[in-house]
């Protein structure tokens, strides 16, 4: 398994690379680019070069300038990163108001950079003007305007005191052209294209879902040691603390809050959420239809061992039906998915088709009910109920997965992540450099 980001640098007046402008690729040949939506796309680019390839990797210590949308903007996401690591870059046709203004003011008390991307004069919405004083660099595509327009563009500009970021130079007569009319930094093909990196993943085990799922799977659980995988996982430690409504301690004692949150949480609930998170963050499907089907589905098991006469544990359950998917969801064979994970052997045979043990016939009895036809015969788990409260148990699982994604939100993150986050206003630690290839 492989996470993609693209990179094309900007350049200064002396032809210096000034910093790098980090963008969405997917996993198909070339530059391929299969857009998710804008959040989702920011979402991934941001976490892939924060815990997978490392920003001042990816950019040899140079800002790396990244698209936030609207919803992003007012939910902090740029909060994860330092402001000496990125610049954020807002679209040109972002709707303004006072919570807007509002957080932009903050990102730049912050200390954050801001750019207007792809500014063109018929931004005008209503009160758009306003934030125009806000940015520090202000993108505009040279390709669309002749020399004249750019002139009166300029002109119009110049109370901002903002800087001007030429895109689309693909000629050598748009570089003279923008270098003449006093543009600050220049980016095009002319230049270069886009180039794609790529890293591979570790194995699951080897990721911080995968040590907390371990360290949550032992008989004697060190939460202590759990609070510090959290922690030293930027991107796991900013939902945890939102999913626990401490993202307002953000700039207190985040460790503190952590633990506090998972003692509130329980074992139980921490186990699923985290499962929920593994489930949503390290999805390679184009819909959450799949990890809801995985989360759903260990859901049902759970409750059907609840009401049934078996030796194995509900949580177990829960592990069994999440895990039978987890390949799907990932695209990772699932002796990789399970190559030491701290699941009990009897449940691995099962999951791999090893051998016919009572996990499987909880696993057959699912896949089963879930076929919906009459004519196959649910195997015996030794239910204490009948088959119409079987029905509302599943009915109760398809339930409780809603009410579990809407809680824990949209996707942040598909790929693995192992870095400490770099922004002392936030959480406290260094970064740990990674290659790319």
């Amino acid at each position: 398994m492989y996470a993609y980001i693209g990179r094309q640098a900007i350049y200064g007046k002396d032809l210096m690379i000034a910093g790098y402008e980090l963008l969405y690729r997917s996993g198909g040949g070339g530059n391929s680019v299969k857009i998710l939506d804008g959040d989702a796309a920011t979402r991934e680019v941001l976490s892939g070069a924060i815990n997978v390839f490392g920003i001042s990797q990816l950019t040899d210590g140079l800002p790396a300038f990244i698209n936030f949308t609207r919803n992003l903007i007012m939910d902090d996401f740029a909060f994860l990163a330092s402001p000496k690591e990125i610049v954020v870059e807002v679209p040109g046709d972002i709707s303004v108001d006072e919570a807007l203004i509002d957080k932009f003011s903050s990102l730049r008390r912050a200390g954050y950079r801001l750019v207007l991307d792809s500014y063109s004069e018929f931004n005008g919405a209503l009160r758009f003007n306003e934030i125009l004083p806000l940015f520090d660099i202000i993108r505009i595509d040279v390709s669309q305007y002749s020399r004249l327009q750019l002139t009166n563009i300029i002109r119009k500009l110049r109370p901002s005191h903002a800087r001007l970021l030429a895109e689309r130079i693909e000629t050598e007569e748009d570089f003279d052209t923008a270098l003449s009319l006093d543009f600050a930094y220049f980016q095009g093909y002319y230049f270069e294209k886009p180039t794609r990196l790529s890293k591979q993943l570790p194995p699951l085990a080897e990721s911080s879902y995968g040590q907390l799922l371990n360290e949550l799977l032992r008989p004697v659980i060190d939460f202590d040691r759990c609070a510090e995988i959290i922690y030293s996982d930027s991107l796991l430690a900013y939902m945890f603390l939102r999913q626990t409504q401490a993202a307002s301690n953000f700039q207190g004692n985040s460790m503190s809050e952590i633990q506090r949150g998972m003692l509130l949480m329980g074992t139980d609930e921490l186990l699923r959420w985290v499962c929920l998170v593994l489930l949503k963050q390290n999805n390679v499907t184009n819909t959450d239809e799949m990890s809801r089907r995985a989360f759903q589905r260990g859901r049902f098991v759970e409750l059907l061992m609840e009401y049934s006469d078996t030796r194995l544990t509900p949580q177990s359950g829960f592990l069994m039906g999440m895990f039978s998917l987890l390949d799907k969801v990932m695209n990772v064979r699932m002796e990789s998915l399970l190559e030491n994970m701290l699941l009990p052997r009897d449940l691995k045979d099962a999951l791999l088709g090893r051998a016919e043990n009572e996990y499987s016939m909880y696993l057959m009895y699912v896949v089963i009910f879930e076929m919906a036809n009459p004519r196959l015969i649910l195997p015996d788990i030794h239910l204490r109920i009948e088959q119409e409260a079987a029905s509302r148990l599943y009915m109760t699982s398809i339930s409780d997965t809603d009410t579990a994604f809407t809680a824990v939100g949209p996707r942040v993150v598909r790929a693995y992540s192992g870095t400490i986050l770099r922004q002392p206003n936030i959480l406290k630690g260094n970064t740990e450099g990674t290659g790319t290839t």
